[in-house]
């Protein structure tokens, strides 16, 4: 009989292990045949930018879920955390998509055909003084954001006193296993393997990936478990109320 344990590790390597390999068989394509690669694997709204955007969905999801189960149980700032990871994942979703654009063939405003790099609706390819945004937010200070997150969090929460209390009581940040961590530098490397362009394509689906099990099993998961303490709570109070009623019919009778 599977234990909780059991069906966790499962996921865990049936995620892990998908994203890795369709990782691994989108670097050994970049060098067999670069051209597929480019123009069907990695190309936009090809495979790995759909499954990319199925993940970020995904993320939202999960984290809107939790707001919506611990509303009642869990602080402002604990809440307002979970809203903030669910709305990235929705925004970070849009913006592959370019928020619908190419799948219902709408026009870009003149704004987009100015200033955006590929004519397109959405943020990161906006072009500031030269610069695309993409490269200044979405990739310089993400990445340091990343590993900030994946680094220095960690080790913060697990050693510095009363830290972790407030991470886990206070904000409720998914905190990243060891593994975790592991497998982003993995798909960093893998990712950096790719010599004919579009390995960024790749590294944000892998990204994607290791940021899903994160949320989904974090060091700290039982943060985000259910207790219903308002349900718990109530149900002395009701029984107490049933046996005084039944008391009293028996009395008048």
């Amino acid at each position: 009989m599977y234990t909780d344990r059991d069906t966790t590790i499962m996921m865990e390597l049936l995620l892990g292990g998908s994203a890795f390999l369709l990782v691994l068989c989108g670097v050994l394509l970049s060098y067999i045949d670069p051209v597929w690669f480019k123009e069907v694997y990695v190309r936009e709204d090809g495979i790995i930018e759909t499954l990319t955007v199925l993940v970020l969905l995904g993320i939202s999801l999960l984290m809107f879920g939790r707001l919506f189960r611990l509303r009642n149980e869990k602080g402002k700032g604990f809440l307002l955390v979970l809203f903030l990871l669910g709305a990235f994942g929705l925004f970070g979703a849009g913006e592959e998509v370019s928020w619908g654009q190419r799948l219902w063939e709408i026009e870009s405003t003149d704004f987009f055909l100015q200033h955006n790099a590929q004519g397109e609706t959405n943020l990161h390819n906006l072009v500031v003084k030269g610069e695309k945004l993409n490269k200044i937010i979405f990739s310089q200070l993400l990445f340091i954001g990343i590993t900030i997150y994946l680094l220095v969090l960690p080790l913060v929460y697990r050693r510095v006193e009363g830290f972790e209390k407030v991470i886990d009581d206070v904000l409720g940040i998914p905190i990243a296993r060891k593994y975790q961590v592991g497998a982003f530098g993995a798909m960093l490397l893998l990712t950096n393997m790719v010599t004919v362009g579009k390995g960024s394509e790749l590294l944000e689906f892998g990204s994607c990936m290791v940021f899903l099990l994160i949320f989904l099993y974090p060091a700290n998961k039982k943060v985000y478990a259910f207790t219903a303490k308002t349900k718990v709570a109530d149900k002395p109070e009701k029984k107490e109320v049933f046996i005084a009623q039944s008391y009293a019919v028996k009395s008048i009778r």
